[in-house]
């Protein structure tokens, strides 16, 4: 929410507005208020309620309001909190139509960021994400991209104000305010990810170094198993870019620990 005051801001320094920006501060504020993905009414993730159901729980009832509502907007940045740390990430949903993904790369570049998080909800590796409401509003035609930004505790106010003018300059790009700043990058890094996951519950510890190349086997961090405190070393299975990982923390088994990036900048220039 600091990102839109800061966006809102901005908004309201300009003289006029040469169209409608619609913003919702918190779309689950029920999951909101407890800090958690899953919503404590129903004990379910709106991020994986696509389309929603009018006639389902209150999670699906209000991702059907919320859908209904966005598809009729003509373009859609949806904003989320990442649980580990991360560069600022454009996410770029392989799917829909070849206007759509040219339309939603465009605007990606004049935000500006980072890097660019590359899913393609048919392969393996990201199937979990057939169910969000990005690939929803994607199948209906609706161009749109969500930004992953780091948790709040671990922003400056500069990461803040860089999130709030790029937004501003999406806005720019679709000529509803006046001037585009000159933050536009030509080449932004685009990556797939495999995720790393604990198979242990445990201490983490990880070997940090956002955006670093890592070598398949290389060490990547030490879970300290519980109750016993036994050190089990994580190897790599892959060569990459370290572009996400998990802070020091309790974690169970099965939680995403390591965001490893492949490079995939054919996917891009294929739509520029």
């Amino acid at each position: 929410m600091y990102i839109v005051a800061r966006f809102i801001d901005y908004l309201e320094s300009i003289d006029e507005l040469n169209g409608t920006i619609h913003i919702l501060p918190s779309a689950n504020p029920a999951a909101q208020f407890v800090n958690t993905r899953v919503s404590p009414l129903d004990y379910k993730d709106l991020n994986r309620a696509g389309r929603g159901n009018s006639e389902g729980s209150y999670t699906d009832r209000l991702g059907a309001k919320l859908y209904d509502f966005l598809v009729s907007c003509d373009f859609v940045v949806n904003i989320h909190e990442f649980e580990m740390l991360t560069p600022t990430t454009a996410v770029f949903m392989n799917a829909g139509s070849k206007d759509i993904k040219t339309k939603t790369l465009a605007a990606i570049k004049s935000f500006a960021p980072d890097i660019i998080w590359v899913i393609d909800a048919s392969q393996n590796q990201d199937v979990q994400y057939q169910a969000t409401l990005d690939t929803a509003l994607t199948e209906a035609g609706v161009a749109n991209f969500p930004i992953e930004t780091t948790q709040l505790l671990l922003m400056n106010n500069n990461e803040i104000d860089r999130i709030a003018r790029g937004l501003m300059n999406v806005a720019a790009h679709f000529g509803i305010v006046s001037t585009l700043s000159n933050s536009s990058h030509n080449s932004i890094p685009a990556y797939v990810r495999h995720e790393i996951t604990a198979n242990y519950s445990g201490l983490w510890e990880p070997k940090e170094g956002l955006m670093r190349q890592v070598n398949q086997g290389e060490e990547i961090g030490v879970l300290r198993q519980l109750p016993d405190f036994q050190r089990r070393v994580l190897y790599s299975p892959l060569s990459g870019v370290l572009i996400q990982y998990r802070k020091h923390q309790v974690v169970s088994t099965g939680t995403s620990l390591i965001g490893i990036g492949s490079t995939v900048q054919s996917i891009i220039t294929a739509y520029e």
